[in-house]
């Protein structure tokens, strides 16, 4: 019997040593992390006592107005203290014997109402107006003044600008000063040369040449620009301008315009002016080699 309980004992002894050395191997296995889950359980505890504390902070009522309230009561306690009310005092009954003296006030009363009773009658009742004037509270019908009517100024329109008129001279003609075949000859246009109608008539029309110059020509012997009021006047710079069939150096020629010619022009596309010429064809011409006319 003493054996079996001496080897029970060895045995809870050799189980308990190796419960130990598990433990220890445990916390020499796994010590960093089991370190960290107990930091991290006791941040999460104090997060909590925290978060709890600031719970508690916000749900009770302004601290602040709960101080003032009861400083306002403490100094209402303490003011009665201090000060206890007055207690009153029995009306004492005056003898009989007691004379009354008038009140100084209704004399001085009385005065102050005789020498207002003076001033007033220095006032006059009605204010002295000029002859033929009379108050305006004494008319109790006014008459009725019509109102004057507003004027309206007509809107006038701005008048549209006109556009110009150009011709083409069909020969060699002359600009003379009148409507007249025997009027002075003022100057002279040469075939295909641009002009500017200022008067167009059956017979005779007003015109303006390059020059400026104003004067009469025969309006058979002038042919008006179709498309001219949609283009501009430009004046070429150059001895024998070029005048080609399409928008290319290569391109073929036309014409050749003389030096200060006037030219319509209706486009300008790149480094190329599309043209009205007298024969009523387009043509192209380089834009280095004209002018706007001023």
């Amino acid at each position: 019997m003493r054996a079996r309980g001496h080897t029970f004992h060895i045995i809870l002894i050799y189980r308990f040593r190796g419960f130990i050395l598990n433990i220890r191997t445990f916390f020499k296995i796994y010590s960093l992390p089991f370190f960290i889950v107990v930091c991290a359980l006791a941040i999460y505890g104090a997060l909590i006592m925290f978060m709890e504390q600031k719970d508690l902070i916000i749900s009770r009522p302004d601290a602040q107005d709960i101080a003032t309230l009861e400083h306002i009561a403490h100094l209402n306690t303490k003011s009665k203290l201090d000060n206890p009310p007055a207690l009153e005092e029995p009306s004492r009954e005056l003898p009989d014997n007691t004379q009354t003296l008038p009140p100084q006030n209704e004399q001085n009363s009385g005065e102050n109402d005789k020498e207002n009773k003076d001033i007033q009658s220095q006032i006059p009742l009605e204010t002295n107006l000029p002859h033929g004037v009379k108050d305006i509270d004494d008319n109790p019908n006014p008459p009725y003044i019509e109102p004057t009517p507003e004027v309206i100024e007509p809107i006038i329109a701005p008048a549209k600008e006109l556009k110009a008129i150009y011709a083409y001279a069909k020969y060699h003609i002359n600009i003379r000063k009148t409507p007249s075949a025997q009027a002075q000859i003022l100057a002279r246009a040469n075939t295909g040369e641009v002009l500017e109608v200022l008067d167009w008539q059956s017979e005779w029309s007003k015109i303006k040449n390059h020059a400026g110059i104003e004067g009469y020509v025969a309006s058979h012997l002038i042919d008006k620009a179709e498309d001219g009021d949609k283009g501009e006047i430009y004046v070429v710079l150059s001895n024998a301008l070029n005048v080609r069939t399409k928008p290319d150096k290569q391109a073929p020629l036309l014409t050749r315009l003389a030096y200060n010619a006037r030219v319509i022009v209706l486009q300008i596309q790149d480094e190329w002016a599309k043209i009205l010429l007298p024969n009523k064809e387009y043509g192209y011409i380089s834009i280095h080699f004209i002018a706007k006319e001023k």
